[in-house]
């Protein structure tokens, strides 16, 4: 498993609703870092297709990303590790 660590996008303006978000009481969507598992969705022409494994009754958090292929080789899953910076 290849792991790498990337940081995420701006926070959203102060009382701005993301419909994606999970409800505020979730302990998950509160961490500070998360660790998400992709898994191999197929091979595109220079890049590789991986998507999120979701769990059942959660939104995704990032969703599909493509890889170079040159990095991904024949790796069948990614997991990528995101922190939130600020508060």
């Amino acid at each position: 498993m290849n792991i790498f660590t990337t940081t995420g996008p701006a926070p959203l303006a102060a009382g701005a609703v993301n419909p994606t978000q999970p409800a505020s009481g979730d302990q998950d969507a509160m961490s500070e870092k998360a660790t998400i598992v992709f898994r191999k969705l197929r091979d595109t022409k220079n890049t590789v297709r991986f998507e999120e494994e979701v769990p059942p009754g959660k939104p995704p958090v990032i969703g599909t990303i493509y890889v170079q292929k040159w990095f991904a080789r024949d790796t069948q899953e990614l997991a990528i590790t995101i922190e939130k910076e600020g508060n």
